[in-house]
């Protein structure tokens, strides 16, 4: 539901803004103050609860001191200086404790190439003009995104299915882009539902392709950690029946230009014509991408 929060969230294109999630793994609603407890719900649902694998209260103040402290430094005093929390907390893994994070990040300038919301055709996109393309997948589809109890008809998403190839992947071709200065974005999140498939994080090659031919390749995993679906289990019933819940939560992987620019120095990133996200490091999968596009830095 937070990411509901997040989705409805937009900007007029004027001024310099951003919007941010954060996902917890162990954390739950109420340790992050004094006075809930570590019991979501009252007497006597509480005592169904499975809150052995919770975080501790200390570490779930010390995670929201953190994003509120520089949240407010940002937007009330201007001061940009830990701005990059907000989509590379791996930046600041010192002052935070140990879990699994998962983030999404858009500023306001961000440029869609596509959202995957413009129409019911899966080849189009919202950029004018571009086309999209899979190739070596079971399945290529637009899907609508489940937000808690809410429903599922907020937000739509690429999804691609493979198995037994490692040559899976989506083309988006693009009018000549300047991405000068910038970034090339997309939101990426894990759809399996397997709980000993949990060491296997999602990995690929994202290329980009200029109008002279020439290619530049930076891995996903060089940009962020994208983890595979997370299994919990909130209640303790959960636990007896080896039944889980997964969180499927999408991961920013922002891409800068100079990393582009590392692999092949020759690549014109001011006339971008194409981008690859090329699953060449998993044999299956089953992920949904979505927010493809280009943000500053």
């Amino acid at each position: 539901m937070g990411n509901k929060f997040y989705k409805n969230t937009t900007f007029s294109g004027e001024g310099d803004y951003f919007k941010s999630a954060l996902y917890i793994a162990g954390a739950n609603h109420g340790q992050f103050n004094s006075e809930w407890g570590k019991y979501d719900i009252g007497f006597p649902c509480n005592y169904f609860l499975n809150v052995k694998n919770l975080i501790s209260t200390q570490e779930q103040k010390q995670i929201l001191k953190v994003f509120t402290k520089i949240f407010l430094d940002v937007t009330l005093k201007g001061d940009q200086t830990n701005k990059e929390l907000f989509h590379n907390y791996l930046a600041y893994e010192e002052y935070l404790p140990k879990t699994v994070y998962q983030q999404m990040y858009q500023g306001s300038g961000f440029e869609y190439v596509s959202n995957f919301e413009e129409d019911s055709d899966i080849t189009t996109a919202t950029m004018a003009d571009a086309k999209i393309m899979a190739s070596n997948t079971r399945i290529w589809e637009e899907i609508k995104t489940a937000y808690g109890s809410s429903g599922t008809k907020e937000n739509y998403a690429l999804r691609l299915k493979w198995r037994a190839t490692k040559h899976a992947k989506v083309k988006f071709e693009i009018p000549a882009y300047d991405m000068t200065g910038k970034e090339l974005q997309f939101d990426i999140a894990d759809l399996q539902k397997n709980k000993n498939n949990g060491n296997q994080l999602i990995d690929g090659t994202v290329r980009i392709t200029d109008q002279n031919g020439n290619v530049a390749n930076v891995k996903i995993s060089d940009c962020a950690i994208v983890y595979p679906s997370l299994p919990v289990q909130l209640y303790k019933v959960d636990f007896l029946a080896d039944s889980y819940e997964y969180k499927h939560q999408p991961q920013i992987v922002s891409v800068d230009e100079t990393k582009f620019l590392e692999n092949n120095s020759e690549i014109n990133t001011d006339s971008i014509t194409s981008i690859e996200i090329i699953f060449d490091e998993m044999e299956q999968g089953d992920v949904k991408i979505d927010n493809v596009g280009f943000g500053m830095k």
